[in-house]
């Protein structure tokens, strides 16, 4: 309004100079010179007018602005008096700005913890912005948690005339926050209490997300596991987007192995990672079946002990029967040699029935000897000792079931050493068992009752024999007994058959193979059984 009324009276001045007619030129001059401070005058009132006109458009901006802004801003001076509020004020706290105007801030902030206060008091009159949680209690009564920004208003001289607060309702954000954490506290709990292995990767390998089951199977693998056991995982899912039931052998430290049931499923990165910009992740889950693996591979063993002992009684009918016959055989001789003598005396007598009775005689005696090779033919059986070959995994796998907590309980110290564990023996895996089975239970009796007693079997290859050898601290065997040990009956304990050790030379000899016996560096026998290698 004044800016108007000033162009108005420079207006009626310019038409009194205009209508001037001055009398000299020094009038002239100055009549110039008011014309243009008139010009000046009218120009600096016209860019002040535009200029408030501005500042007003931008003022009111800045009140709509403050009106509808959700956020509470309230304006104090430096001593912290409220000037202004926008009515998100008064809705926060419950307080208009009539009620509030001319009053602080403090009992809107009396539950805040004072050394807050205190540092905000200290940031804002070192001239900083000040941003931090403070409770506030309403007009009626409620606590409230709100996130406040301060902002210390600054002239261009440094001196601080204002302060602009504003203010925001956190409090159900963090008790939402609060309660999902609480959740992802007890999701992570759930997931790292069940023993199945869980782990997140990227489309690469890379390690996203894991359990505490997993990282205990990571420290069972050994030191720099993490990409091996990823691109193993990697193999197994292929392109496939599920997998499900997919057994997993994993090498573990000390040449161990467990035993898993892999399944897997391909998921949108996003919905695990918010904002994530890879496509997709892969979520693994390994459940541990090593126990079960051992308990099957137990009850194979087993089984494997029981067809074993089977053919060990098989194979020792068969010798039983060949040892018959071999026993009968020479009476039989004489009996039929004495029968050919009565015959040639009765026919010098000329005795008709004599000689009648003796050939009836010889003839059941001929008789009695096919009988024998009858039974001996039909209890051999020659399919016993085939089938398919084994290899010395197997063989020392089913040597540590059998024999492992035996000789623990005995104290016998058991050392199993396998120079090459995929090589194949030319014989099925229950006949090598009975071979061994043989040789631990010689090797058994002969360390018992001995001071420090041990048992030492070891696979190695030599040459194109694949072969075994089992040594002992025991008693050892005399050099000359050493050929009658694999004879059929030859026993020096009492109670036994002492059939074992013939039962084992048969088979190896019909496998083309060889049986060595001599002095151990233990003290006691060194049983070496050799094979041709197998393909």
């Amino acid at each position: 309004m004044i800016i108007k009324r000033w162009l108005t009276h420079l207006g009626s001045l310019r038409r009194e100079v205009k209508d001037w007619r001055p009398p000299d030129d020094n009038s002239a001059r100055i009549s110039n010179l008011i014309r243009d401070l008139i010009d000046s005058l009218e120009a600096g009132m016209e860019r002040l007018e535009k200029e408030l006109e501005s500042r007003l458009a931008q003022e009111l901006q800045m009140e709509m602005a403050l009106a509808f802004a959700e956020d509470a801003v309230s304006v104090t001076t430096k001593d912290g008096d409220i000037r202004m509020v926008n009515p998100a004020f008064g809705k926060l706290t419950g307080y208009p700005g009539e009620q509030i105007i001319g009053s602080t801030h403090e009992m809107l902030w009396s539950n805040a913890p004072a050394v807050d206060l205190a540092d905000m008091q200290n940031v804002l009159a070192s001239g900083k912005n000040w941003r931090g949680e403070l409770n506030l209690l309403t007009r009626d009564g409620s606590m409230l948690i709100t996130e406040v920004t301060a902002v210390p208003i600054i002239k261009p001289n440094g001196e601080i005339t204002h302060h602009v607060f504003t203010q925001r309702d956190i409090t159900q954000r963090l008790a939402m926050e609060r309660k999902l954490g609480e959740q992802k506290s007890f999701l992570e709990k759930v997931i790292n209490l069940t023993s199945n292995v869980i782990i997140v990767l990227g489309p690469k390998g890379e390690w996203k997300l894991d359990n505490l089951a997993a990282k205990t199977l990571l420290t069972e693998m050994g030191e720099n596991t993490r990409k091996r056991l990823a691109d193993l995982l990697l193999v197994e899912l292929g392109n496939e987007s599920v997998v499900r039931s997919r057994r997993l052998d994993i090498g573990l430290t000390k040449n161990k192995k467990g035993y898993y049931l892999m399944q897997a499923e391909r998921i949108p990165a996003r919905f695990l990672i918010p904002d994530s910009e890879a496509g997709y992740l892969y979520l693994v889950t390994l459940s541990d079946i090593t126990e079960v693996e051992q308990k099957n591979r137990e009850i194979l063993v087993r089984h494997t002990a029981l067809v074993s002992s089977k053919l060990e009684r098989s194979l020792a009918q068969e010798e039983l029967a060949g040892g018959f016959v071999y026993q009968m055989r020479q009476p039989l001789n004489v009996v039929k040699a004495i029968g050919n003598r009565m015959e040639e005396l009765l026919r010098d007598h000329d005795m008709e029935g004599l000689f009648k009775n003796a050939n009836l005689l010889r003839e059941h005696l001929g008789l009695m000897e096919k009988n024998m090779a009858r039974f001996k033919k039909i209890t051999a059986n020659k399919k016993n000792t085939e089938g398919k070959p084994c290899l010395v995994s197997q063989l020392v796998e089913s040597l540590e079931f059998l024999f492992a907590e035996r000789c623990g309980e005995s104290g016998v110290n058991l050392e199993i050493n396998a120079e090459n564990p995929d090589t194949a023996f030319p014989l099925p895996l229950e006949v090598m068992q009975m071979l061994m089975v043989a040789l631990m239970d010689n090797s058994l009796e002969s360390v018992e009752g001995r001071k420090e007693p041990s048992i030492k079997i070891s696979f190695n290859t030599i040459s194109d024999s694949v072969c075994i050898s089992v040594e002992d601290s025991g008693g050892g065997v005399k050099e000359e007994d050493c050929l009658k040990v694999f004879e059929p009956f030859y026993t020096t304990k009492p109670g036994k058959r002492g059939l074992s050790l013939a039962l084992l030379h048969q088979v190896v000899d019909k496998a083309g193979g060889r049986v060595e016996l001599k002095k151990s560096s233990l003290g006691g026998a060194f049983f070496v059984l050799g094979f041709p290698k197998e393909a």
